[in-house]
């Protein structure tokens, strides 16, 4: 992806950033009403793909490589979770079929963005890898985090299931704290300005 190309891409996720931002503190992930966990997923969206371009950004992976490949599914992915979670929010009759096909978004994305990460060139100095690492981690915490709200599990264990860890890292609690981790464990330790707001 070309400089310009990840600039089009951000801008449009700045302006869903600025929209998500007043609601920044709506995305908890405590309770069990799908209804509120997929407008919690669908406030965050945006700033998660907002922070996989910042990611991208650091990367700037040559344009047919093994990786450019991997973001370009994944971006795909982003968009069909943000479809997902619209159909069952916005019809009058959500099914189970339908939070079905979000669950289903949802581990695609979660394949797509463990795909990037394991694409990811070599080369690239120790301190971007740590940095780009613990952005992917976090995303896919959070992401797991949230799936973990919308599937049905045993009581016994569905404390545990929210709790996901990845790569050492724990899922963000809100959207506030999302931005504060990844500004300060991703932007910061990069070299580079905090991204997110």
């Amino acid at each position: 992806m070309e400089r310009r190309e990840f600039f089009g891409v951000s801008g449009k996720g700045a302006v869903g950033l600025a929209l998500v931002a007043a609601t920044a503190d709506v995305f908890v992930l405590e309770g069990c009403d799908v209804g509120s966990v997929l407008s919690e997923l669908e406030t965050w969206v945006p700033v998660g793909l907002s922070a996989f371009d910042t990611l991208i950004s650091y990367i700037n992976p040559a344009a047919g490589s093994a990786i450019a490949v991997a973001i370009q599914a994944a971006n795909v992915l982003w968009q069909a979770v943000a479809t997902a979670v619209a159909n069952y929010q916005h019809t009058t009759d959500p099914t189970t079929t339908l939070l079905d096909k979000v669950i289903a978004a949802l581990d695609a994305l979660q394949g797509g963005l463990a795909s990037v990460l394991a694409s990811l060139p070599t080369g690239l100095s120790p301190v971007i890898v740590k940095a780009v690492t613990f952005g992917f981690s976090l995303l896919l915490a959070t992401l797991k985090s949230i799936q973990s709200k919308l599937e049905p599990a045993p009581a016994s264990t569905s404390s545990k299931a929210a709790n996901v860890i990845v790569n050492g890292v724990a899922p963000a609690k809100s959207g506030k704290d999302f931005i504060k981790q990844f500004n300060a464990s991703v932007c910061v330790v990069a070299g580079y300005q905090p991204r997110l707001k």
